[in-house]
């Protein structure tokens, strides 16, 4: 990354032999956009050919497609009720007629389908048979047997009735006194299994329709973003190439329900391209709409687009309420007009802030402190006037699952500790036995000193967490001055991810930890940066990792860093410059990928402490937590997701919440300055150093949000890029004149402090 006050070098030219370049210039331009054209036309052309293909490779596999009773997707049953408990395992009572089904699941000429049924509680009723039915074929009547047993069954697509493969489970019934339902046998799984030796399988018609949805739509928002034609092309084919390959070869089965869980990710891809769409039509050489009325309709359109996309992504899962949101909304919602009292703090904090930002270099460092003060007092005045001094210490004290239940284990030895730490991991609380040891052994540290309790310990992570707005106060400051580091630390402070999760957890530590190490590698890239900087981004990494496997995903914002920052030398520079600045950016990165290796080494060596034995294994432990015990058998590939419906339904419900706490205002703003960032691109102009931070930081949320680590409350584990982002966010505000600056930096703020004192009130959002 060349130096950030570093102006871009323009040539005089001769107007004269512009003006006769003209006509020439024009005629090349439509020849290169017709090459464009064409190329287009025949990548896409390809792609729905490699989609037909694979899909189709996709359905001629033998791998069982899996139903056990707690599955929830909606479309498998009918005829079911919900599941019960029993010695014998989860289970569904049928209600005389219980069908089961794999949707899409295409016609194959012979299939297999095996049920697990049982008759231990209906014997008693006088419930002493039943009849399977395979599709509309014939019914077989079976004897119930005392305990669970599998039943299989050969049927065909000539017995099927379209694409699905069901079974239906036929018995008489006796009414439930207690619940007025009717109960037939115990239903505890079904596999369904195409022989495609029998013949080739027809694919559903749907399942193409909708993989073809999410290919161009993937292509075209890339091509929105500038991304060179076959560039575009190359990774959306990659794409549809690993998940073709990955179901045909059973690694990732599809999963029942596929479909139904990537309707909600396909239309909002679409969204998301009609929102670009939009705003590029808005945002043209002589724009018709003035900044604010810009806002406005971004607001409005990003609104609908989540409170939309979120209903979707409920409706296909079965769900209601505030889900995805790792939250739940109270019985009675904390109003109450204390909540006054936080506000008025805030707008007079934010109004000194402002001040400040207002008087040159030497009183915004008095700003910045202030801003750091804020972090920490802003957060607790909101929490302790809504909820109650006590509630500040409540998840520390009394949650099952917190970091402070194991302190004791380290029992005065931290070095035996570590070495115990992995086989000991299974029986820790929840959030130590699926997190490296950092928190547990910090916690201990803190309760030597100030004695065990969660009073000390929880007002640590409060202010350890306030460091989130150290990070956005250093990036703002080098890369915009004193003015946008205050408007950027104010908007943080504001930011319903730090309101809500400084006050009381861990994460919000983490996200500190996570924010200065993307910040000092992002200046370690620079052109004239030195190796201490470097250094400092390995020593925030390695204790990132030490903390969270969360720091492990700064690896895609460190590569997207480092390739824009490229791109931005050569749009400046040309090629020549290049070569120097590849072995600046590897020396850098080097120099911090050595740091975060030898302190995982020295500990390994000291300890006998495996950082990546200790990570396989807390995977592991989080399986059945996420979800993954919804599939029959043994999670034996830890790091993939059992099936793809698994994984489709995640994509949904995890972007979904994240973008909700950058809110309506926050993606307006965001697409706007990408659409900007990505004409620069396209005119080979140097991208600004704001492009940079916002792009590596979505390039980053796009690595975490497809990489499929993370099962929900990613509102709060991705956090540490909301510091990022409120300098983005910042620079946003802080354009226009100069009547339009003042009031844009203190809208931003407000309308995320009224965001996440609603938050506050509403829901709750403790874990």
């Amino acid at each position: 990354m060349e130096s950030l006050s570093e102006e871009r070098r323009t040539p005089h030219a001769d107007p004269a032999a512009n003006e006769a370049s003209e006509p020439g210039q024009t005629q090349s331009v439509a020849k290169g956009k017709l090459r464009v054209n064409i190329t287009a036309l025949l990548i896409q052309a390809g792609l729905v050919v490699l989609v037909i293909l694979l899909s189709w490779a996709g359905f001629q596999t033998d791998t069982p497609m899996r139903i056990p009773a707690i599955s929830s997707t909606p479309g498998l049953y009918d005829g079911l009720l919900n599941f019960e408990e029993s010695e014998a395992g989860l289970f569904r009572w049928t209600d005389g007629a219980g069908e089961v089904c794999v949707p899409h699941a295409g016609s194959a000429a012979r299939s297999l389908v095996t049920t697990q049924i049982s008759g231990a509680y209906a014997l008693p009723l006088g419930i002493e048979t039943a009849t399977l039915r395979p599709g509309n074929g014939p019914g077989v009547p079976i004897a119930l047997p005392p305990q669970p047993r599998h039943y299989t069954l050969l049927t065909g697509g000539d017995q099927q009735a379209g694409a699905d493969l069901c079974l239906t489970i036929e018995s008489p019934t006796v009414l439930d006194p207690n619940n007025n339902r009717a109960l037939g046998v115990q239903f505890f799984s079904f596999t369904g299994i195409h022989l495609p030796i029998a013949g080739p399988v027809t694919p559903a018609v749907s399942q193409i329709i909708v993989n073809l949805a999410l290919a161009f739509a993937a292509f075209w928002l890339m091509r929105l973003l500038r991304t060179p034609v076959w560039v575009a092309g190359v990774i959306v084919a990659g794409g549809i190439v690993a998940y073709g390959m990955a179901v045909a070869t059973g690694l990732v089965p599809a999963g029942p329900g596929v479909v139904r869980m990537q309707i909600p990710v396909a239309l909002g891809l679409a969204g998301a391209v009609a929102g670009l769409l939009g705003v590029r039509s808005i945002t043209g050489a002589k724009p018709t709409l003035s900044l604010l009325q810009r806002d406005l309709l971004g607001m409005a359109f990003w609104s609908i687009m989540l409170v939309g996309g979120i209903n979707l992504v409920q409706r296909a899962n079965g769900h209601h309420s505030v889900w995805p949101l790792k939250a739940g909304v109270y019985p009675e919602p904390y109003w109450t007009w204390l909540v006054i009292l936080p506000t008025l703090l805030f707008v007079g904090w934010l109004w000194l802030v402002m001040r400040l930002s207002l008087q040159g270099a030497r009183m915004a460092r008095l700003g910045a402190a202030l801003v750091l003060l804020g972090a920490v007092l802003v957060p607790v005045a909101l929490e302790v006037t809504v909820l109650g001094h006590d509630s500040l210490y409540e998840v520390f004290r009394d949650s099952e699952y917190d970091y402070q239940q194991d302190t004791w284990r380290v029992a005065g030895d931290p070095i035996g500790f570590l070495g115990r730490y992995v086989e000991e991991a299974p029986d820790m609380a929840l959030h130590n036995s699926n997190h490296p040891p950092g928190s547990v052994l910090l916690l201990w540290g803190v309760e030597q000193i100030f004695g065990p309790g969660a009073v000390a310990t929880s007002w640590l992570a409060i202010i350890l967490s306030a460091l989130s707005a150290a990070a956005a106060l250093w990036l703002g400051w080098k890369l915009g001055g004193p003015r946008l580091a205050l408007v950027a630390g104010a908007i943080f402070v504001a930011m319903p991810g730090h309101l809500v999760y400084s006050v009381t957890s861990m994460d919000g530590v983490f996200n500190a930890l996570n924010a200065l190490t993307a910040v000092a590698f992002f200046f370690a890239l620079e052109r004239n940066a030195k190796p201490w900087m470097a250094l400092l981004a390995g020593s925030l990494a390695a204790l990132g990792v030490f903390f969270s496997y969360v720091a492990t995903q700064l690896f895609f914002f460190g590569v997207a860093a480092v390739i824009l920052s490229l791109i931005r030398a050569w749009h400046a520079e040309g090629r020549p410059s290049l070569g120097p600045l590849v072995r600046h950016m590897l020396r850098q990165s080097v120099l911090a990928g050595v740091v975060l290796v030898s302190f995982y080494l020295l500990i390994y060596l000291v300890s006998g402490f495996n950082i990546i034995e200790a990570s396989r294994e807390a995977t592991a432990i989080n399986a059945p937590v996420v979800g993954k015990q919804l599939i029959e058998g043994p999670v034996d590939q830890a790091f993939l997701p059992p099936n793809f419906a698994f994984y489709v339904k995640y994509l949904g419900a995890n972007i979904g919440p994240y973008f909700w706490y950058l809110a309506p205002w926050g993606m307006g703003a965001f697409a706007a300055l990408i659409i900007a960032g990505s004409r620069r691109l396209q005119g080979r102009e140097p991208l600004n150093p704001f492009d940079l931070v916002l792009l590596s930081t979505a390039f980053c949320v796009l690595g975490m949000w497809v990489g499929g680590l993370f099962n929900r409350e990613v509102e709060r584990i991705w956090g540490f890029t909301y510091p990022l982002l409120a300098v983005v966010l910042a620079h946003y505000a802080l354009q226009g004149e100069a009547r339009q600056r003042q009031w844009r930096a203190w809208l931003f703020p407000l309308l995320f402090f009224a965001q996440g004192a609603v938050i506050k009130m509403l829901l709750n959002t403790a874990w």
